[in-house]
């Protein structure tokens, strides 16, 4: 792996590689190749680039086994010391040995900061799963608004 700022000033992150292994408690077990990856590329020093990725072994809420296999890519842009703009797109493919889902997520956000106490942010996100599952397939779409207040 490596870790920090890896090939110049601007680009920092931390990447692993290597051989995961899984041990079931009935029995037997399972091997595949792992990765872990998050990097950060300054492009202004106003917009940074974010990359990931990731292929693990999982568990889902109801216990099923699975492999997830996940990329994902973000934009941070401060256009001042007020505003702030950001969107982030990732997409993950979930085996759960008798099928495999696709699930996209793409979101698009803005941030205004008051003064030092006071910070509001919106954003839309996008969540599409498709699953060869009878009803298992959906689209959600989520307005969010929040305020953090700092004493």
């Amino acid at each position: 792996g490596a870790r920090g700022e890896l090939f110049s000033e601007k680009l920092t992150g931390e990447v692993t590689a290597g051989v995961t292994n899984r041990k079931f408690s009935r029995g037997g077990d399972e091997t595949l190749p792992g990765f872990d990856a998050k990097l950060t590329y300054e492009i202004t020093p106003k917009t940074s680039l974010q990359l990931g990725g990731s292929n693990d072994f999982g568990t889902s809420p109801q216990g099923a086994q699975q492999k997830n296999l996940a990329f994902n890519a973000g934009l941070n842009i401060k256009l001042d010391d007020q505003w702030s703009l950001n969107g982030a797109v990732s997409a993950r493919a979930i085996d759960y040995y008798t099928r495999t889902e696709d699930y996209i997520e793409a979101s698009l956000g803005a941030g205004y900061t008051v003064n030092s106490y006071v910070k509001i942010a919106a954003s839309y996100t996008r969540r599409n799963n498709s699953s060869p599952l009878a009803g298992g397939d959906f689209t959600q779409n989520v307005f969010s608004l929040a305020a953090s207040l700092r004493y």
